[in-house]
């Protein structure tokens, strides 16, 4: 549907209809009144679909100037190293979190300044429901 025919007539069918209601209520017109109101709420919904398609239709500048852009900014992320991350050993590495022994390794690891543990590592004591 085309909406650029509709945008208009809805218009101006709302500002007839406020003109009538109005002139219904300066005038002791009820049915004037009245059918101000209805023509008014009438062209309510045509005048939204034709807003809302205006403004959510993309032309194909748009489309093509957007592409360009997010190329553009992956061969930048590409170029500063951003998106090239270092692999990771097939082994895990050597810190990967166990001992030679097979053992797993303590979480003790130091916290930064501003992180505070709801709970010590070393607490024995396990929380229970009540």
């Amino acid at each position: 549907m085309n909406t650029r025919h509709l945008y208009i007539p809805s218009a101006a069918v709302i500002i007839l209809g406020a003109l009538l209601a109005l002139v219904g209520v300066f005038a002791p017109h009820v049915y004037a009144y009245r059918l101000g109101v209805l023509l008014a709420i009438v062209a309510l919904p045509p005048l939204g679909y034709a807003l809302l398609h205006r403004a959510t239709r993309a032309t194909e500048e748009q489309l093509d100037h957007a592409y360009r852009a997010g190329y553009h900014r992956a061969l930048t992320h590409v170029s500063q190293g951003l998106l090239d991350a270092p692999a990771a050993p097939p082994d895990g590495g050597e810190e990967a979190g166990h001992d030679p022994q097979g053992a797993p390794a303590p979480c003790d690891d130091e916290l930064p300044g501003n992180v505070r543990p709801i709970r010590p590592h070393g607490d024995n004591n396990p929380r229970k429901a009540v």
